[in-house]
């Protein structure tokens, strides 16, 4: 009997850890079909580039593999997938950190800054009022601890909007400054939320007990140790790549190296692997060598595969909520971005540098930031329980409705 018993464990194990190895073929072929031509041709149609741009394709297929669908990933694989969770957020990171060239940034007319100041300072203390708002309505007693992660991810997920406008063809053709604008404005948002939920991460740490507790000394020395890794990772990585004889292979097998030291760094200091990660993409970006070039093409033609899989992934972490607060939280959001969002847009549009007509391409900055996933994925690994599984829930519902309403209003007009 004790046998019998013991062999059925094996066998169980043994299914799980086949179950683990299927569903991680099934993801990077996935996403490999994402880099072929016939799916680049594909995702020519409108309605198509929404969801493939915006990742929400990925993600249906992984709530059909996760609980709400036929549970072939559990909660039990996930963790076991924790580390090569931590190094993608580290490369997503890295992509984002990329975006920040300093002849760039030059070019980067003052009206934009503005613009995005105005919408981070908005976006972030609207998310954290209707967060904190909402959790001490249902938890009175819900301390700092409680509320810190769940605030500040939802504050800096609503800021910025997808850089995506290929599903909104034919909006934009009479105005392709404003287009220019409002794609370079979503990367300047992207590096700003990762910012800010990185220096958050760093100043917050979770204690035995569950609770989580605020240093600021601790979190500023994590701060400097971070931008100091950073920066001997950059370093080190121009001088690998001064050999000519270096091909894709070895530079993704060092870059794969570099990624895995921060991401470590990062879970010692009780930080988000992206911060790093996107300053690593910083001082990169900014180094002039046609080694580092070579480096940064490797990276940035790896973009779609990275995001397909980790909205895949998110799609199979969503629990099914049956409470009504995170719906409200979602709906409170939603309504911000409608109507917060585009009469900035308009506003700081003017008339300088918009044409006549252009106004429906206003709707593209009601859509959420694909980075919202990532760093909801990110406050999950840092604090795992009910109440990030539902904030990641509330992200996905945002995401997927602000998606949606652009389309609707092309479809009516």
């Amino acid at each position: 009997m004790i046998n019998f018993v013991a062999a059925q464990n094996i066998a169980d194990e043994n299914m799980r850890a086949l179950s683990v190895l299927a569903v991680g073929a099934l993801v990077f072929g996935l996403a490999s079909l994402a880099l072929t031509r016939r799916a680049a041709k594909f995702s020519r149609i409108p309605i198509v580039a929404a969801l493939i741009g915006g990742g929400w394709m990925f993600f249906g297929v992984g709530l059909l593999l996760g609980p709400i669908g036929f549970h072939f990933l559990t909660s039990e694989s996930l963790t076991e997938l924790r580390p090569l969770l931590q190094l993608g957020l580290a490369w997503i990171g890295l992509l984002v950190g990329l975006q920040a060239k300093r002849a760039i940034m030059a070019q980067v007319p003052a009206v934009l800054w503005k613009w995005i100041a105005v919408d981070c300072v908005a976006s972030v203390c609207t998310g954290v009022i209707i967060t904190a708002v909402t959790l001490i309505w249902i938890a009175p007693e819900a301390t700092w601890g409680a509320l810190c992660f769940p605030c500040v991810l939802i504050g800096c997920a609503t800021i910025g909007w997808t850089a995506e406008l290929r599903s909104l063809r034919g909006l934009d053709a009479r105005s392709p400054r404003l287009g220019t604008l409002t794609q370079a404005g979503a990367g300047l948002a992207v590096i700003i939320a990762i910012t800010i939920h990185g220096i958050v991460s760093l100043n917050t740490s979770v204690l035995s007990d569950g609770t989580i507790a605020l240093n600021l000394g601790w979190g500023s020395l994590g701060f400097i140790i971070t931008l100091l890794v950073a920066g001997v990772c950059a370093m080190a990585m121009r001088l690998l790549l001064q050999r000519e004889s270096w091909n894709d292979g070895r530079i993704i097998v060092s870059l794969i190296g570099t990624l895995a030291l921060i991401a470590g760094v990062a879970t010692v200091l009780d930080g988000s692997p992206m911060f790093g990660a996107c300053a690593l993409g910083v001082m990169i970006a900014n180094m002039r060598s046609g080694a580092m070039r070579k480096l940064e093409r490797v990276i940035t033609g790896s973009e779609t595969a990275v995001a397909s899989i980790f909205f895949l992934l998110a799609g199979a972490m969503v629990n099914p909520i049956v409470a009504w607060w995170p719906w409200i939280i979602a709906a409170l959001v939603l309504a911000f971005r409608v109507v917060f969002k585009v009469p900035t847009t308009r506003m700081f549009s003017g008339n300088t540098w918009i044409e006549r007509g252009a106004d429906s391409i206003h709707f593209a900055t009601i859509r959420q930031a694909p980075i919202a996933i990532p760093l909801a994925i990110a406050s999950l690994l840092e604090r795992t329980d009910n109440v990030q599984s539902t904030m990641l829930l509330v992200v996905a519902t945002v995401g997927v409705f602000s998606n949606v309403i652009p389309l609707l209003w092309k479809r009516q007009s």
